[in-house]
């Protein structure tokens, strides 16, 4: 709650913006760093992130970046208004200089209507991250949430590119890739 605050009160000082929750909720994953849990060791590799969630609220990355190096970028979109139609997509291209040795996240999160509390999917809107790679050491896709653990933390899988998406998280209105 606190680090909402933090964020609402930065961004409206800095940007002379309200953040929506769903920008607000993004920085707080996108900033988060991964903690070393014990219960990783006791479980099989290709694990969901359940026992850490996204990790712990870091407030400095969440407003400014991971700023390890001086060519990290901290973009974000604000979108507020709604999507027009189903089946509709947003893209944003990036390039990415293969010298840099960071990578690149991800976060989609969006505020979705109330779903039915009887219904066996409270999601109503069903909105997909596919990140595609096109360049440097072959062409790849990611889709959100599809992770696997490594020790250093949590990347997302190359499903390649001719996969078809079925492995699209069709619960959760957060949505993040992690290519390292």
């Amino acid at each position: 709650c606190g680090i909402g605050a933090l964020i609402y009160q930065y961004f409206t000082n800095m940007y002379h913006h309200v953040p929506s929750p769903a920008l607000m909720k993004a920085l707080m994953v996108s900033g988060a760093q991964w903690v070393h849990s014990y219960q990783y060791e006791l479980m099989p590799r290709f694990q969901g992130m359940v026992s850490d969630g996204w990790g712990e609220v870091d407030l400095i990355k969440t407003i400014q970046g991971t700023g390890a190096r001086t060519t990290d970028q901290l973009v974000y979109y604000d979108e507020q208004d709604s999507i027009a139609m189903s089946g509709a997509t947003i893209e944003y291209a990036y390039t990415i200089s293969e010298e840099d040795p960071g990578g690149l996240k991800v976060t989609l999160v969006w505020t979705d209507y109330p779903g039915n509390p009887a219904g066996a999917m409270a999601l109503v809107n069903d909105l997909d991250l596919i990140v595609i790679k096109e360049a440097g050491d072959g062409y790849g896709q990611y889709v959100g949430n599809y992770m696997l653990r490594y020790p250093w933390g949590s990347a997302s899988m190359d499903i390649g590119t001719n996969s078809p998406t079925p492995l699209c998280d069709g619960q959760n209105n957060v949505e993040q890739v992690i290519i390292r």
